[in-house]
Order: C-alpha cells, then structure tokens, then sequence
C-alpha cells in the first residue's frame, strides 16, 4: 500500500490537472503489481521454495517500468508494460494456488487489493476504444474469477480437512474410552 501511495502522488504531482478518477484508474498497475511480488516473494521464503522464471520475468518487468516510468515519463506504454507486468503476476499466482494447494500460504488481501485495482482500471480500458480494451476487459473480468475460484476450492478443502481430522481424534478419544 505504501508503494500505491508513493506512486499516485508522484503521478498527481507531475499532473496537477488530472482527476483523481484518471489517477486512479490508469495508474495502479505498477504499484499494484509490486504489491503482488512482495506477496509472492513473501511466501517463497516461508515455504523455501526456488524462484522460477515466471517470478523473475514479473519481477524484472516491475523494476525496470518502474526505472523507465521515473526517468522518461512515458505513461502510455509504461502502462502497457505494468499491464503484462501484472498478468504475469497472475499467471504465478494461478500456477501457484493449482500446483502448490497444500503450501498456499497467501493472504487473500493482497489478492483482494489487486481485484480492486483490476476494477479500478476498467473506465481506462472502455475508454482506449481498441482492440486491445476487449482483451484487457475479458481479463479483468476472467483471471481475477479464476483466482478468487481456486483460493474458494481451497479454502474448501482445507475446511473439509480440518473437520475430518476433528472427527478422527474424537472417534479415536471414543475409541479409548
């Protein structure tokens, strides 16, 4: 959150003019994306689990738009960039909640916060008037349904997994009674 702080009113400064309705929905991605590579960086120090190149291609793109967004101010295609940035965030995460269930460790407010970016931008993709604004739609709408999806299946198994060991021990304590 602090990142999404730090770059909206940088943005808000070299714009003055700007509404805060563009600010927010055309610039979020970059933040947004940093704070799904925290999340993702986060829990593979706790699981130890090895990098792989999805994680440093999200990564290096993050960094680098962030580098370029400072230094030459190009928000179109820095945007873009933050965009691809983001979907292979999601692409990781959605790798990492089917592959990995059991070791998920994420917090689903990070997730939620992403959502909410996604949201947040969809006035700036209608308004693109291209064909790339469909794309972009079908992606707000899809990938953050997939993900929210998975973390639902899981939640559900690990609810059912509880409550069979539950019933395990007690049978066992009746067993020994």
């Amino acid at each position: 959150m602090l990142a999404l702080w730090i770059s909206f009113f940088a943005y808000w400064r070299h714009n003055p003019g700007a509404s805060v309705t563009a600010n927010l929905s055309g610039n979020l991605a970059a933040p947004f994306s940093l704070v799904m590579c925290a999340a993702v960086i986060r829990n593979h120090r706790r699981a130890k689990l090895e990098h792989d190149w999805l994680d440093w291609a999200c990564y290096a793109l993050v960094g680098g738009t962030f580098i370029w967004w400072r230094v030459t101010a190009l928000a179109v295609s820095t945007y873009v960039v933050c965009q691809i940035a983001m979907t292979l965030g999601y692409v990781r995460l959605i790798i990492h909640l089917a592959f990995q269930a059991e070791e998920n460790t994420e917090p689903m407010l990070s997730w939620v916060v992403v959502l909410l970016g996604n949201i947040l931008a969809v006035p700036k993709a209608v308004a693109a008037d291209d064909g790339l604004a469909l794309i972009f739609l079908a992606r707000t709408i899809g990938l953050p349904a997939i993900v929210l999806g998975l973390m639902l299946r899981l939640e559900c198994r690990r609810f059912a997994t509880e409550a069979l060991a539950y019933l395990d021990a007690e049978n066992d304590y009746n067993d020994h009674e």
